[in-house]
């Protein structure tokens, strides 16, 4: 299992970020994942809790014969500071034991 980027960067205004994550082979038993956004604090620009409330979403894999590809999305809040760069966050997973 991978990330299609483990590093995200998006304008305030979006609203939302999507995150995906996907399998390069078919699945055999669905299995969950949990994927956790936090504020990046290697960035030049790192999101503060006022543009990005931390978060973590379990998605499930259902099986397949095929690659999979599953998305989540994250809020991005849109504040009132001017001359703000675009908001920069990390996404890790956690997953079942077996499970890469």
């Amino acid at each position: 299992v991978q990330f299609d980027s483990p590093d995200y960067t998006v304008e305030e205004d979006n609203g939302t970020v999507t995150v995906c994550l996907n399998t390069s082979r078919g699945i055999a038993a669905a299995f969950m994942v949990d994927v956790v956004a936090s504020v990046k604090p290697s960035s030049g620009n790192p999101a503060s809790t006022a543009d990005f409330v931390p978060a973590t979403r379990t998605i499930t894999f259902p099986i397949s014969t095929t690659a999979s590809r599953v998305c989540t999305s994250f809020e991005i809040t849109d504040d009132t500071l001017a001359l703000e760069g675009n908001e920069q966050f990390r996404v890790d997973f956690t997953a079942p034991d077996g499970i890469q």
